[in-house]
């Protein structure tokens, strides 16, 4: 588990650095073309213009790209929170597998003491063992199914958050 957990913020410094790395350059894409309308400008009204154009432009980029990275992050921690939720419900349905099993054995260690058949015994050990790995399986299906659900939701949200930030 924690070594998915590094895996992915390995992945997301990543993402974030190409990111950065692209915003950066567009930045200076821009600012070259400002100096270049800057040398044409004849007057100090034009430059005075294009001056406040650009700290304009750069407001509302800087605007779009905090409205852009919050919902990254939302989304991100929403994410981070599910897995934990998860996490803790499968460890709970294992402890109750545990449980199970060792009630079984000790269930069948009993009826071995007080003179049951080993055939008996044998059967309802696997009996009660098959429902509590039943019972474990359809917790962590359940679990699987819910957290498809939710992360879709949240990268539903994500999507309009970013749709939002780009109008």
């Amino acid at each position: 588990q924690e070594e998915r957990a590094e895996f992915l913020a390995g992945l997301r410094a990543k993402i974030d650095g190409r990111k950065d790395d692209h915003r950066t350059e567009r930045n200076e894409k821009f600012d070259a073309l400002v100096v270049k309308w800057e040398a044409n400008a004849k007057t100090d009204s034009e430059r005075q213009a294009l001056a406040e154009f650009k700290t304009e432009l750069h407001g509302a980029i800087a605007d779009r790209q905090g409205a852009m990275d919050d919902a990254k992050t939302d989304a991100r921690e929403a994410q981070a929170e599910l897995s934990a939720e998860a996490q803790a419900e499968l460890d709970a349905a294992m402890e109750d597998l545990q449980e199970a099993i060792a009630a079984a054995l000790d269930k069948a260690q009993e009826d071995c003491d007080n003179g049951v058949s080993s055939a008996t015994v044998r059967l309802q050990f696997a009996a009660d063992v098959k429902v509590a790995l039943d019972a474990f399986k359809a917790t962590k299906t359940e679990v699987r199914t819910d957290v498809k659900t939710d992360v879709k939701v949240i990268k539903e949200d994500q999507k309009e958050a970013q749709v939002e930030a780009r109008a």
